[in-house]
């Protein structure tokens, strides 16, 4: 099943790539001022460095350890990953010889079967007489997006001094010339600064096989090619395209699939370890349940993060070696027009997944950037509806686990394989220890929580599970306290937590003097060490947190 949703997006990324210098039907790249190498050797390349060598798919001292991924192409749309300060769409040109072909010569639309994948970015074609064909992608250009976290409008420089090279995975039946676009090889037309004999870019040429191959290329190795063209230093730091590009005369088949940057040499934000501390080096998790829906009650947005960041602040003080704290909701249940659909606030840099829809924007990262500068620990939620939730683990922490105020993952059970407001469906011990070694897969301090009012949708109390309850409407504190001591006999020994402060119990916890503190330091005191996670509703959130 299509994500409707997704090809909208697609469509609209398509659409800003086409309204840019860098558009798939443009002649993008100037044609080249002189020889690209036309020799058939098995080396395919004239570069005259004769202390690299340029046969070899990977350079000596490549270190692919760590690597900052540019795209997988696996989420199938027309552009590269929104990460690590990098905004960009692929596109496709070429020399536009009369009577030639390049298939995609439009909007760019992934190929099918990539390394491992369902995708990559392949291009075909023939008739180029002048200088040949390509395709690339911009690094640091927003298009027409209006998403707060775009860059400038225009190709801008992005800096790639941090990183020592590019990696990526290519198949095809000819040479291919991979570079790297910089201001002072890109002609001022193309937004450069280059005036004459421009687009001679720092690259190596390759000889691709029919089989999909791993490629690592240190910059420190990469030349401009011979005997043609305005010769400059490379400059890392003015970057602004990776390009892979044909020469004129050939068949065009190939497609490339991976591409990553690697060897940072600076804390790059997608490089993170997360957390090193879990929930069992802390005394209490305390703060608030966030979801669009709930702040919007209050005037509130994410972008509030400011005020929230206080609320945790202050409810971690409530406690002895207590950690501000957030159930931070990324992907809400839609029971309206999809229903059971989980609807996710942040683009999608992995495989499709059916009954989820993304949006362009991101609407965490700067939020969960300022709860790291406060030492927060919080759990991102999802309310899952019917779409799978081991794939959402994936996209989420795939996307957000470099964050050191990650402490896990969220799964709201009430919304658990279900369309409506039916209470979800019970949680059993195989999903429960899936999930887990999922979560615990991308960093072995992070826990799950699990949450529901009723202890039956709970699967069997497990280390690394916290369960927490959401018990509501009742005529007074004693009641809950009372439905609490229940929950907590029913998860035996498991570590254990609470949510309170909904609007049905407001009549009798707002005669309380300070609500929030008062009940969880007395839920602290009955449950102990068990009691590991503490959070306001965020529909009340300013009558207890004024703002």
């Amino acid at each position: 099943m299509k994500n409707y949703f997704g090809l909208l997006l697609i469509l609209s990324l398509f659409t800003w790539a086409s309204c840019t210098s860098g558009s798939s039907d443009s002649n993008y790249v100037s044609p080249p001022g002189g020889d690209t190498d036309t020799d058939t050797d098995s080396d395919s390349d004239s570069d005259s460095d004769s202390d690299v060598d340029q046969t070899a798919n990977i350079d000596a001292g490549a270190d692919l350890s760590q690597l900052s991924m540019i795209d997988t192409l696996e989420d199938g749309d027309g552009s590269i990953m929104h990460r690590g300060g990098r905004w960009g769409a692929w596109y496709t040109f070429s020399d536009e010889s009369a009577g030639s072909t390049l298939n995609p010569s439009g909007d760019f639309v992934p190929g099918n079967s990539g390394h491992d994948s369902g995708f990559a970015a392949a291009l075909s074609g023939s008739g180029f007489s002048d200088w040949g064909a390509g395709m690339g992608f911009d690094l640091s250009n927003a298009g027409d997006s209006t998403c707060p976290e775009a860059p400038s409008s225009g190709r801008n420089a992005y800096d790639l001094s941090k990183f020592d090279g590019i990696t990526f995975w290519a198949k095809g039946s000819h040479s291919i010339r991979v570079v790297i676009a910089t201001k002072e090889t890109l002609a001022t037309e193309d937004e450069g600064t280059c005036a004459s004999d421009c687009d001679n870019h720092y690259g190596r040429t390759i000889k691709l096989n029919s089989e999909w191959t791993q490629y690592a290329f240190k910059f420190s190795n990469l030349s401009q090619d011979e005997g043609w063209g305005t010769e400059v230093n490379f400059n890392l730091a003015n970057a602004v395209a990776v390009m892979f590009m044909t020469d004129a005369n050939v068949t065009v088949d190939f497609a490339v699939d991976d591409i990553a940057f690697f060897g940072a040499t600076d804390a790059d934000p997608t490089l993170g370890n997360g957390t090193t501390e879990g929930a069992e080096d802390f005394n209490i998790a305390a703060g608030f349940r966030a979801s669009s829906y709930g702040l919007a009650e209050k005037g509130i947005t994410y972008n509030d993060y400011s005020y929230l960041g206080g609320v945790g602040t202050t409810m971690s003080n409530y406690f002895t070696d207590g950690r501000p704290s957030a159930l931070w909701i990324v992907g809400e249940i839609d029971t309206n027009e999809n229903p059971g659909t989980c609807m996710l606030n942040f683009p999608n840099d992995s495989s499709f997944i059916e009954n989820a829809i993304f949006q362009e924007c991101d609407e965490n990262e700067a939020a969960l950037t300022h709860f790291d500068s406060l030492g927060y620990k919080l759990w991102i939620q999802v309310e899952p509806g019917m779409a799978d939730v081991g794939k959402l683990i994936d996209a989420i922490l795939d996307r957000y686990s470099h964050h050191p105020c990650v402490a896990g993952f969220a799964v709201d059970a009430e919304w658990y394989s279900t369309t409506s407001e039916d209470g979800g469906t019970e949680v059993s011990d195989a999903d429960a220890s899936s999930w887990l070694s999922k979560i615990k897969s991308y960093n072995p301090k992070y826990s799950l929580v699990l949450k529901h009012w009723l202890s039956n949708y709970m699967p069997s109390p497990m280390d690394g599970i916290i369960y927490v309850s959401d018990s509501q409407n009742v005529s007074d504190y004693a009641t809950l306290k009372s439905n609490f001591q229940q929950w907590s006999y029913d998860m035996g020994t498991a570590d254990i937590g609470y949510q309170v402060g909904y609007d049905k119990d407001k009549f009798w916890w707002d005669t309380l003097t300070n609500p929030p503190e008062y009940i969880g330091t007395d839920l602290k005191n009955t449950f102990g060490e068990r009691m590991k996670a503490y959070f306001w509703v965020d529909f009340t959130i300013t009558d207890a947190f004024p703002k």
